[in-house]
């Protein structure tokens, strides 16, 4: 990660110094021209060495007392011993956003995708599935009396009702039929 995070740098900083103007003119026309009328560019040239500087110096502190003297941090953690775990465990932001945010959303999920979906949803649907079952079962059972010649009727009526449909030309009987009049005016 150090090689991109040079990179990086490394233009952050030509782009920031050394070619502020050309990026101010080339943003012009989307974001418009900028005001002349603020601050001295002597402040802000002033301000960023000033900026520059602090880092600068916070990146010497951090080179001293964790690279070149690593048993340093030990002696500070027992002088102050607040600051130093505030530091070291990273603002507490970890065990914030774990109390805060994934603790409850995971008892939300359990809560819906467990009870709501599994239990309900899916569960409901697997018992709705084995009641229709079961009931088409129980009807169905009442139609089968285990004697065959009741099931070779039942076959023959089936079969010549199909014959009856497939076979007479239902268009013309149709045709044929009375008239109902309804006694509507206007039809």
């Amino acid at each position: 990660m150090r090689g991109p995070l040079v990179i990086l740098a490394l233009l952050s900083i030509g782009g920031g110094w050394i070619g502020m103007e050309h990026f101010g003119a080339f943003l012009a026309p989307s974001v418009g021209v900028l005001p002349t009328e603020g601050g001295s560019t002597r402040l802000e040239i002033i301000l960023s060495i000033v900026a520059v500087l602090v880092a600068l110096e916070g990146w010497l502190i951090a080179d001293k007392f964790y690279r070149r003297k690593p048993e340093r941090p030990a002696q500070y953690a027992a002088a102050l011993p607040a600051g130093y775990k505030l530091l070291a465990n990273k603002y507490f932001v970890d065990e914030f956003y774990g109390a805060v945010v994934v603790k409850p959303l995971l008892a939300i999920s359990k809560f819906f995708l467990e009870w709501v979906v599994d239990f309900g949803i899916l569960g409901g649907a697997a018992w709705l599935l084995g009641g229709i079952a079961t009931f088409a079962g129980a009807i169905l059972q009442r139609w089968q009396s285990g004697n065959l010649r009741s099931y070779a009727a039942w076959l023959a009526a089936g079969a010549a009702v199909v014959l009856l449909f497939l076979l007479v030309p239902w268009a013309t009987v149709l045709a044929n039929l009375p008239a109902i009049h309804l006694g509507m005016t206007g039809h």
